[in-house]
């Protein structure tokens, strides 16, 4: 198969991923805003904002490291066992980052978390990592639609499991998070059945120390915490600023807008990054992969914001539609919605630069310096108890905060030339 017949059979399916997902969210976000009174949408809405913790902060090296191992023919067993032993700290680290991010849920929402959610945060964690790692195998093998399978399910199952189980048992938190956790399980065991071939293979891993899944894991720990809190902080910040009823308002006006950014980022970096990294091992010049980067970020942002700007002139005719009448309110915040998950999409475009240009331990210095600035500012709009300041600065900051890596990456880059011409 040619590299662009490759591409596109990547790429096709990729496509479908984003499409079906924002199906799934139309119709969760047209069914949770008839459904769900404000206040309960904008608590559950908190809740489940830590269930990408793991994934992208304590596990995101495992995932890494075992799509970079698996292949057709590994040894399953044998290499899921050392991975396992080495993935010990990290899960450790869940538990306690997960009791931390638990206090400080419950002081920003005094009365609401009881401790009782502390094992459903664990075990929610636990599934979605389960669920990522076979995500992470299907694609090694170049099993695209396999992938597609199980997003399929695991979209359609987070959109409408938790709904379902509210509708026909009560509209409660608790039963909002117990179809989220039946989602997840659900998810995480159909992406093992999706990798039931490989429990076949037979034979041991070699003990390589260059291929050892602990330094992987702790290089990306760093880098993914800061990653989840600048991703996480306008969830976080929210009810600091909102009432509980504008709150819900922003929840689902992040439910619908957070669609646009996910499938730029994803499709984006699914593009993008196997030329790049194709041009950086056949010797390109690094100003020259610096500019295409650069601008690949541009056309990123100048997508996602083009999108905003049409789904929030669209708003009006998606109530009714979409968008229940009593969630009206939710239409002023989708341009601040989206611009705040819309601002984590260029780092991850710098970082993939820098790993082409073999300086993976430069992601963590971006990922704190990037984090610290949208984290920052979003804190300072915050406690300025202004609203309006709120929602445009969230609306504007995907430009600084790029105009920044941007600054940095360069500067790095050519200080890095100077050193070894």
């Amino acid at each position: 198969m040619s590299s662009s017949a490759h591409r596109w059979a990547h790429l096709v399916p990729l496509i479908a991923v984003q499409a079906f997902g924002l199906a799934c969210g139309l119709v969760s976000v047209r069914w949770s805003s008839a459904l769900l009174p404000p206040d309960v949408l904008g608590f559950f809405g908190l809740l489940i904002s830590t269930q990408l913790f793991g994934t992208t902060v304590t596990h995101q090296g495992v995932i890494k490291h075992l799509q970079r191992a698996w292949t057709p023919d590994l040894p399953v067993r044998s290499y899921l066992r050392r991975l396992a032993r080495a993935a010990v700290p990290a899960n450790l680290l869940l538990a306690a980052g997960l009791t931390l991010f638990f206090a400080l849920l419950k002081i920003t929402t005094p009365g609401e978390f009881s401790f009782a959610w502390w094992p459903w945060l664990i075990a929610v964690n636990f599934a979605v990592i389960l669920a990522h790692l076979a995500h992470a195998a299907v694609q090694a093998e170049e099993r695209y639609w396999a992938h597609f399978l199980i997003f399929a399910v695991g979209a359609a199952t987070r959109s409408f499991l938790p709904l379902a189980l509210a509708a026909s048992c009560g509209l409660t938190v608790a039963m909002l998070s117990g179809g989220f956790f039946l989602h997840t399980v659900i998810w995480a065991a159909v992406g093992c059945y999706g990798v039931r071939a490989a429990w076949q293979r037979q034979g041991a891993v070699a003990a390589l120390p260059a291929d050892a899944p602990t330094p992987m894991i702790t290089a990306f720990i760093g880098a993914g915490l800061c990653g989840w809190l600048g991703l996480t902080a306008p969830r976080l910040l929210a009810p600091l600023i909102l009432s509980p009823d504008d709150t819900g308002y922003f929840m689902l006006a992040l439910n619908l807008a957070g669609v646009i950014p996910a499938a730029v980022c994803l499709i984006g970096l699914s593009y993008t990054f196997p030329p790049l990294l194709a041009a950086a091992r056949t010797g390109a010049h690094t100003a020259q992969l610096l500019a295409t980067t650069n601008r690949t970020v541009l056309h990123a942002l100048v997508i996602g914001q083009i999108a905003l700007g049409l789904l929030a002139f669209s708003g009006p005719q998606l109530v009714g539609l979409i968008i229940d009448p009593r969630y009206t309110s939710s239409l002023q915040w989708l341009l601040a919605a989206g611009g705040g998950i819309l601002a984590s999409v260029s780092h991850s475009f710098y970082g993939n630069l820098l790993i082409a240009l073999n300086r993976e331990t430069t992601c963590f210095r971006l990922s704190a310096l990037s984090a610290g600035f949208r984290l920052t500012a979003m804190a300072a709009l915050a406690f300025t108890g202004h609203g309006e300041w709120f929602r445009l600065g969230l609306t504007l900051l995907p430009w600084p905060t790029a105009a920044l890596e941007a600054w940095l990456v360069g500067r790095w880059v050519r200080v890095s030339e100077q050193k070894h011409p």
